[in-house]
């Protein structure tokens, strides 16, 4: 007797959009990651001093290419600035102006203007025919820079330190003083970057087939005044130079 015949599975049903534009997402962003270049961060912070702009040197170790096997890419520095403040009214009558303000400027070596500025600060009037009422006050500034061309990062690089110099000045004041109860406090940080890669042992291999042949002149002459990868002997741009160390460096790569 032959046995029923057995039922078909019902279809599976399709992959939801939803879920393969997530996985797809995914996938780009795990390759995104592992293509990054690296970072080395240097930073630091220090108090707003009420009254006079005050100056702080700031030494910062170069970047070490470890004899030419690391390649420095560019150089940021950041500012971030924080103001905090309360003040509490009395009741007694009047109005009060209160005004916090902190600025703050990164000069690199030997630098008369300033490459870097940020400032933060409140400025309020305060009503004092108020029964007593606390109020605390906030505010924050920030500000970046970054260098990558190629002469500018030579002074980067290298044994010792780059001395930037930070100007700061933070001002707080009640007008007319000593009528509420008022303080502000203010706080400077800041963050040198280096972003680099590691060299390419070939870098004459302009295309990465292993082999420094026609396909890398083509390479050069196709990107002839640019930049990127077969900008071999890391000028800043795509010339002659490189098109001659391809022809020098012919063959397999070391």
């Amino acid at each position: 007797m032959p046995l029923p015949a057995r039922p078909a599975l019902p279809a599976r049903p399709a992959r939801p959009a939803a879920i393969a534009a997530i996985a797809a997402a995914t996938a780009a962003a795990i390759a995104t990651a592992s293509a990054q270049a690296d970072f080395i961060t240097q930073s630091g912070s220090f108090p707003g001093v009420q009254g006079p702009p005050s100056e702080q040197v700031l030494p910062i170790d170069r970047f070490d290419d470890a004899d030419g096997t690391l390649v420095l890419e560019s150089v940021r520095i950041d500012l971030a600035l924080m103001v905090f403040g309360e003040s509490v009214t009395n009741g007694q009558g009047g109005l009060v102006e209160i005004e916090a303000l902190l600025t703050a400027d990164i000069l690199l070596p030997g630098g008369v203007d300033p490459v870097v500025s940020a400032e933060a600060g409140f400025s309020a009037i305060e009503d004092n025919s108020e029964p007593p009422i606390a109020t605390l006050w906030l505010d924050d500034g920030s500000a970046s820079v970054t260098f990558d061309d190629p002469a500018e990062l030579a002074a980067w690089i290298g044994d010792g330190t780059v001395e930037l110099t930070a100007i700061s000045q933070f001002l707080a004041e009640a007008t007319p003083p000593d009528v509420i109860e008022f303080f502000a406090n203010g706080d400077v940080s800041w963050s040198v970057t280096y972003e680099y890669d590691v060299a390419a042992a070939c870098p004459a291999d302009v295309d990465g087939s292993g082999l420094v042949d026609f396909g890398d002149v083509l390479a050069v002459v196709d990107a002839f005044g640019g930049t990127g990868p077969a900008d071999v002997d890391g000028s800043g741009q795509v010339d002659f130079d490189d098109l001659l160390t391809v022809l020098a460096e012919w063959g397999t790569c070391p």
